[in-house]
């Protein structure tokens, strides 16, 4: 079985750290939700502290736990991310060395990680991937159009999604445990 996995707000906490960032340097942007990140002096402020947000990540709780039972259970990791890609911001940094960074931080386990990746849907279908997490609507309709199993990551239930929606990993490997194997 081969899971396709996002890395921000799928595993990491990118933008509560971020949000954090901004009450401590830029109090004034008044910065409440991720959506704030993207536009104007929210996006300059953001870009501007990427690397340190990126370096300051956490996992989620019970991230290290299922992906450890799920590799156990003969799920190979394939994480496939945007980070590095056009699509982000235009400008460099070195993605691959901050991502392997906090991975080795954490002991992620994984088979593969693939950078600069958007859309995800024709990668994830080359890879034959059978189930892909992520915590982005349009990633998950782009990647369910080639048949591939969906599952949204989401920080609330209320969330619209036309994709299986979890709050939480514990629930990510249950599911995967009785529905995949």
């Amino acid at each position: 079985m081969r899971l396709g996995i996002d890395i921000d707000q799928t595993i990491v906490n990118t933008v509560e750290v971020a949000l954090a960032y901004g009450k401590k340097y830029r109090k004034h942007l008044n910065l409440k939700i991720e959506e704030d990140l993207y536009t104007g002096e929210g996006f300059k402020f953001y870009t501007k502290y990427l690397v340190e947000i990126l370096k300051s990540v956490s996992l989620f709780p019970g991230v290290n736990k299922a992906l450890n039972i799920l590799k156990e259970n003969g799920f190979e990791l394939i994480f496939i991310t945007a980070r590095g890609s056009q699509c982000e911001f235009d400008f460099t940094y070195n993605h691959e060395e901050i991502t392997k960074e906090i991975f080795k931080k954490y002991n992620v386990p994984h088979d593969k990680i693939i950078y600069k990746c958007y859309p995800k849907g024709e990668v994830a279908f080359k890879e034959e991937i059978d189930y892909f997490i992520d915590d982005k609507e349009d990633n998950l309709d782009d990647i369910a159009k080639y048949g591939i199993k969906c599952l949204k990551k989401v920080e609330d239930m209320a969330d619209v999604s036309k994709h299986l929606k979890f709050t939480n990993w514990d629930d990510i490997l249950k599911y995967l445990l009785e529905e995949a194997l």
